[in-house]
């Protein structure tokens, strides 16, 4: 069984000048390798972008494997949960894992900081010392709901979080550190993560998320991304709220969507 994947539209630099012996083994490594092998390191992916191996983003496995991979895992999941969304903004390796104790001093470096939590619904805590920022990394690892350390290129810029509820829809929430605003990570983020997410939960029909109206930095991200406005939120007075369904996601991906 063979799995298309979205091929990457980051620039690939030029050939080398000169051959490299080892490069025909290394190559025929890659392109052999199946899905179930795992995603790619960080130096594959360099040989591959340098040598013209055609690279996708598997959101199940959240990395990059090589375009085309045989597919020997999950055949027993929906076609819809095998879908693959196109995530936008391809250029830097994007991943996504669990917070832990040992973030602590970065998730702190990141969070302490008031004009994060301004556009946030959840009051400043002032100070965010160290035994506060142990109990919320504790909890972002509660059961009722997803959170993640957002990695670009290896380093932690910020959080996603998902809360399902009891139905088919799940609210998306995030945040970056202020030294990582304005570049492009927003969009990038909420189209990878929503797409992931829906691949990874087949009975997901939508996503939304819900934002303050001052944040124009966020709502534009949302467009970007494929959410549509809805209009104020009903369980927050003042906040608006944006939605992604699964038909409008697809949509985009297969480019039947003009977004």
């Amino acid at each position: 069984m063979q799995i298309t994947l979205p091929k990457s539209t980051a620039p690939t630099p030029s050939l080398p000048e000169a051959p490299v012996i080892e490069a025909p083994a290394i190559g025929d490594a890659i392109r052999q390798r199946r899905r179930s092998d795992g995603v790619l390191s960080g130096a594959e992916i360099a040989y591959c972008r340098s040598h013209l191996i055609a690279l996708a983003y598997d959101p199940v496995q959240i990395g990059w494997v090589v375009a085309g991979c045989d597919d020997d895992i999950d055949e027993d999941v929906s076609e819809k949960a095998k879908l693959a969304f196109k995530p936008r903004s391809l250029a830097p390796t994007y991943r996504f894992r669990p917070w832990s104790q040992t973030d602590l001093p970065v998730y702190r470096a990141l969070l302490d900081d008031p004009a994060v939590w301004a556009m946030m619904y959840e009051p400043y805590p002032d100070p965010l010392d160290d035994d506060l920022a142990r109990q919320l990394i504790d909890l972002s690892n509660s059961d009722h709901h997803e959170v993640l350390a957002v990695l670009r290129d290896g380093e932690i810029v910020g959080q996603v979080r998902m809360l399902f509820d009891a139905g088919s829809s799940a609210e998306f929430s995030y945040w970056f550190g202020r030294a990582h605003w304005g570049k492009g990570l927003g969009s990038a983020i909420l189209a990878i993560h929503s797409g992931r997410t829906f691949v990874q939960h087949p009975d997901l029909t939508s996503i939304f998320a819900v934002v303050h109206p001052d944040n124009a930095a966020s709502r534009r991200a949302l467009q970007k991304a494929g959410y549509v406005e809805e209009g104020p939120d009903s369980r927050r007075p003042g906040w608006i709220s944006y939605r992604l369904t699964r038909a409008r996601a697809e949509a985009i991906n297969s480019g039947s969507d003009p977004t």
